[in-house]
């Protein structure tokens, strides 16, 4: 799939032609208003055509536009290629063209099927480096393709610019704070702060000194100090965690959005401000405010716009494309560091390590992916990650398999335990330990297992 998005040069986020909508090069075209991208630009309007995967520009607007540094004529087309650049008014763009890997189908929803097919394609894959498919989307930081993922960042470039709370959902590790950060950098308040606070762990004075500040005198050892709200002014503020805030503070905040006005701790001047609230918490509100533990009011209030995080394992076709990020990021953090074997870190990852990654429900999501594939990397040899060299997985978490057990009744549980062991200590070259690493189990199991089934390798059929 084509796409063609403009690249604003002034907030460096991309934006999307069409309101977020991908223009597809199949002799679509569309519209564009330049002022649906920024209000400081007026009667700027153009058409991009694209004719057998050639996109032109057909201005018809004000004569202040020009391609590359010369103007343009009204009335008139104008090819464009992949890094040109288009400026209206006082306004930069860049045009640029990228080609998006298709999405990949809907995963098996049997787990032993599933984690048959995974070892089977490790097993019929050689060990080079897995290609590099990391497709980030505008914030740079937030890696992912699945459709569920990039609508909620196209609905959070929308409700940035509106005044209501935001409200992100998802489980630890998922990535809420970014998507907070996404929403302020792509609304009319990037210029503005930006402030934060995570109030897990917290006591509730600490909290609210934070959030309000102190004058002199209110308590001991107090001194003038603006509160985050007072600082993010204009801008945005985020708290994270709010499903653990006390009920006194639920009502306090909720007074802060309803009145825009708060009082310091300790002072009598009221001050006025004028803020983006986004919210995040990892708990579910709705019970939470069935068991008395969150205000209903504040729900309500807060709740206006709910962007949801999607869980790694529902979205495992990105686990590739974060795994590159994730050691690009490490290698680009810590230039000339090496691993434990003296050799530089690892610049990819093999297929085989991939498959094995993809079989983990990842209970932890982009945040335990990271600590991995770190931890990984220190005891790398090579000069990519193989599946003998990734640590255990944890076993803490109970069930640790992507897909659901329903409907194993009917199946032949020895027959495909024997298969999947097969499979694997075939891939291990008989190494029994490699073999229980692909496929998350202990090696006292792998050991039962090939006594069980009396695996050898290489295969008797294989060996003949």
């Amino acid at each position: 799939m084509i796409k063609a998005y403009i690249k604003s040069y002034l907030t460096g986020a991309n934006r999307l032609l069409r309101n977020g909508h991908a223009l597809v090069g199949r002799g679509r075209s569309c519209d564009i208003n330049f002022d649906e991208f920024d209000n400081s630009v007026s009667r700027q309007h153009a058409r991009i055509i694209v004719k057998e995967g050639t996109y032109f520009l057909h201005h018809d607007g004000t004569n202040c536009t020009c391609l590359n540094g010369e103007r343009l004529h009204r009335g008139r087309s104008y090819k464009l290629t992949d890094g040109d650049t288009l400026q209206f008014g006082k306004l930069a763009y860049e045009f640029r063209i990228d080609v998006m890997p298709e999405p990949p189908p809907s995963n098996p929803t049997d787990e032993l099927t599933h984690a048959i097919d995974s070892v089977l394609r490790a097993a019929n894959t050689d060990s080079k480096p897995a290609a590099p498919t990391a497709s980030r989307h505008a914030a740079g930081t937030i890696v992912g393709v699945t459709p569920r993922l990039l609508d909620t960042l196209r609905r959070a470039e929308v409700v940035g610019d509106w005044t209501d709370p935001v409200l992100i959902t998802g489980e630890t590790g998922t990535g809420k704070g970014l998507l907070a950060r996404y929403i302020h950098d792509n609304s009319r308040r990037r210029s503005k702060p930006f402030e934060d606070l995570n109030a897990a762990a917290l006591p509730e004075t600490i909290i609210e000194s934070l959030l309000f500040g102190t004058v002199e005198g209110a308590y001991t050892g107090a001194v003038n100090q603006a509160g985050l709200l007072e600082q993010a002014n204009g801008g945005s503020v985020f708290l994270d965690e709010i499903g653990d805030y006390t009920h006194a503070l639920q009502l306090k905040i909720m007074k802060v959005i309803e009145e825009k006005r708060f009082k310091r701790i300790g002072g009598r001047n009221t001050i006025e401000i004028d803020v983006k609230f986004i919210f995040a918490t990892n708990k579910d509100l709705e019970k939470a405010v069935f068991e008395k533990t969150f205000r209903e009011d504040l729900y309500y209030r807060i709740n206006v716009h709910d962007l949801s995080l999607p869980s790694l394992r529902d979205r495992i076709e990105d686990l590739k494309a974060l795994v590159s990020h994730i050691i690009e990021r490490v290698r680009t953090d810590n230039p000339g560091i090496r691993a434990m074997s003296g050799r530089p870190l690892a610049a990819g990852i093999t297929n085989p390590a991939l498959r094995h990654l993809e079989s983990y429900s990842w209970p932890g999501n982009i945040r335990q992916l990271e600590n991995y594939i770190r931890r990984a990397l220190v005891n790398a040899t090579g000069d990519v990650l193989d599946i003998g060299e990734l640590p255990p997985f944890p076993t803490m978490f109970g069930n640790t398999k992507v897909c659901d057990t329903q409907n194993l009744e009917s199946l032949n549980v020895d027959a495909m335990i024997k298969l999947l062991a097969s499979e694997a200590f075939e891939r291990a070259k008989g190494v029994k330990s490699v073999a229980a690493r692909m496929l998350g189990v202990s090696p006292a199991t792998m050991g039962t297992w090939v006594d069980k089934f009396r695996l050898v390798y290489p295969r008797i059929q294989d060996a003949a």
